[in-house]
């Protein structure tokens, strides 16, 4: 089901209180947040939806870590790390490299 989303200050959003858009006589839904290529968008552009999805995709992952911590070796460990938890700060970091405090 398509979806749509709209963009803008906060102030803007006020003003223009919903957006309707029809496809074949159907009315698209209206949210607040969309998935785009791994990365969650929010409608005025703060970054709060994502930072959580990231926050407990790291906690899970390192919970994995923990519990493997006692079967493996330093260099099984340090490869894990890289290939299945750095990985998901790498993906988004040139997005959230310029993120100020007020962004958040």
């Amino acid at each position: 089901m398509s979806k749509s989303m709209l963009i803008g200050t906060i102030n803007k959003i006020k003003q223009q209180s919903s957006l309707n858009i029809y496809i074949n006589e159907t009315i698209l839904e209206n949210v607040d947040t969309h998935k785009l290529m791994g990365v969650y968008i929010y409608k005025n552009l703060k970054w709060n939806p994502h930072i959580l999805y990231i926050y407990n995709k790291m906690m899970s992952r390192r919970y994995l870590l923990k519990r493997l911590t006692f079967y493996l070796r330093y260099d099984m460990k340090k490869l894990f790390y890289n290939a299945y938890i750095r990985t998901v700060f790498d993906y988004s970091c040139l997005v959230l490299a310029n993120v100020s405090k007020s962004d958040i």
